[in-house]
């Protein structure tokens, strides 16, 4: 009798999970399953549920697996729901809900919380039946936001490229620029030291980012990035990393740091007064006080969506929230405390954009 149901991933559906249900070729969808799956210092095996019909694969949902540390506790492991794919013959079926169901069985010995940040109007009932609670708005900063021309520039350029289209060549220009080097690679034990001499502001739950976090995190095959250094005596001692649009030509902020206050502000100086993308943007979730400090004096400003635009509300109350939740099905008060930290207050984290598995 063949195979059928949902399962958890195993390496005998590594074939079908990327054959044919990704928008990749299918050298490009094993590069991507294996730095996101497999060759994450995360997890010990594939975090990874299947639906099966007749033994064929016929549904995939991913978690996609960070860790992040309360600063005077044990550090813990967040599984981000990611890529949720679907043969067309299946969809409408609730397969995804079912794999997010099973998904609950994950040892939450090791995996401590789900969160979302990229669920969409279509994908958050889904969410929202299985448990999730809102933890903050994905609200878009935009530097010069109020310039419709501007605004129009990036929405259009991240629209999701066609399957097989090679990506437009990046206006970044690599090299030293006074204190300021620009590159398209990280620098992990440099990048690394920034993230542990930085002042804390107050207790929270941080993504660790140590050497094997940079080393591993900027490897997305499907995925560019910018680079931009802050250096002194020929070492990095603060950095901003924006990811490069399909077209080129706009660029998200997904992480920074600093080891000393005030060295990040040239770097991002530098980004955003070289030329080198025509829009930039940044996600409100993932800026702390002082970045927001620092983009408001760079001109960025809250803006609208193509689909909150013409709704009315707030650009705050009309953003799609970041969702949370524990890993078992069943749950009391006590799984969202971490000492004296409470995981469903957005105040008592300090996330980065690159946390989302879409960076």
């Amino acid at each position: 009798m063949k195979e059928a149901g949902i399962v958890r991933y195993g390496a005998g559906h590594f074939d079908g999970v990327v054959a044919g249900l990704w928008p990749y070729d299918r050298a490009l969808a094993e590069r991507l399953f294996r730095w996101r799956y497999l060759d994450n210092p995360y997890v010990d095996a594939p975090t990874g549920i299947v639906a099966l019909q007749g033994g064929r694969v016929v549904g995939f949902r991913g978690y996609f697996a960070h860790a992040y540390s309360p600063g005077d506790g044990a550090a813990f492991v967040v599984l981000h729901p990611c890529d949720t794919v679907v043969d067309p013959s299946h969809r409408n079926q609730g397969l995804s809900v079912a794999m997010g169901q099973l998904a609950s069985t994950f040892d939450p010995g090791r995996y401590r919380l789900f969160m979302s940040l990229t669920s969409s109007a279509q994908s958050r009932p889904g969410y929202l039946k299985l448990g999730f609670l809102p933890l903050a708005n994905r609200v878009t900063w935009m530097r010069r936001g109020f310039n419709p021309r501007v605004w129009a520039v990036d929405a259009w350029s991240r629209r999701p490229a066609k399957p097989g289209r090679r990506p437009a060549p990046a206006r970044v220009r690599h090299g030293q620029f006074g204190d300021v080097l620009v590159s398209d690679a990280p620098r992990p034990a440099e990048m690394a030291a920034i993230v542990a001499a930085e002042p804390r502001d107050g207790a929270a739950v941080r993504l660790v980012q140590d050497e094997a976090f940079f080393t591993w995190r900027y490897r997305n095959p499907v995925q560019r990035y910018a680079f931009y250094f802050r250096m002194e005596a020929g070492r990095a001692l603060a950095y901003a990393v924006f990811d490069i649009s399909g077209d080129g030509r706009s660029g998200s902020l997904l992480d920074y740091g600093e080891a000393r206050p005030g060295l990040l502000d040239e770097a991002l100086r530098h980004a955003c007064t070289s030329g080198d993308f025509v829009a930039l943007s940044a996600l409100s979730f993932g800026l702390d006080a002082r970045a927001r400090r620092l983009l408001r004096s760079l001109g960025f400003r809250p803006v609208h969506t193509l689909k909150s635009l013409l709704r009315r509300g707030s650009v705050e109350s009309l953003a799609p929230p970041v969702l949370v939740r524990p890993i078992p099905a069943r749950f009391d008060e006590s799984a969202f405390r971490v000492g004296a930290l409470d995981l469903r207050r957005i105040e008592d984290w300090r996330l980065k954009p690159i946390c989302s598995d879409a960076a």
